[in-house]
């Protein structure tokens, strides 16, 4: 199984939604800024990244306005091409469409269940053993 870092401010929901996939099968490390996950993406390669769109940036006067897509944009500009899952409670296209924009893989809503977001990362996973 793949090891995914799951990034999430609200560090309660993170270790559950952690602790969860642990359950499933997932080897999971997790940060908690956009910085701390940008520092761990370029130290490590991983099978995915799921963040949580309203991500805290240390160092903005609005630090959780969509910081979750500028994870996923300095990660394509860094040319960490990884597999990207924004994993929100954030409903609308809008969000959506802005996940594809920020060069997202994917875009799953919190309230499908941690059990859809393993079954998405399965699939990916058994993809890339068949091509091995």
């Amino acid at each position: 199984m793949c090891e995914i870092l799951l990034v999430d401010d609200d560090r309660q929901t993170c270790e559950l939604e952690a602790e969860a996939l642990n359950i499933l099968g997932f080897d999971v490390q997790v940060a908690h800024t956009l910085e701390s996950a940008v520092r761990t993406a370029r130290m490590q390669v991983f099978g995915a990244i799921v963040t949580e769109v309203d991500l805290r940036h240390a160092r903005r006067r609005h630090p959780r306005l969509g910081q979750g897509f500028e994870l996923v944009r300095r990660l394509r500009r860094l040319g960490i091409t990884t597999r990207a899952i924004v994993f929100t409670t954030f409903e609308g296209n809008i969000y959506r469409d802005a996940a594809r924009q920020a060069g997202a893989d994917e875009y799953l809503r919190k309230d499908i269940g941690i059990e859809s977001l393993a079954v998405l990362l399965r699939t990916d996973d058994a993809r890339a053993y068949a091509a091995e």
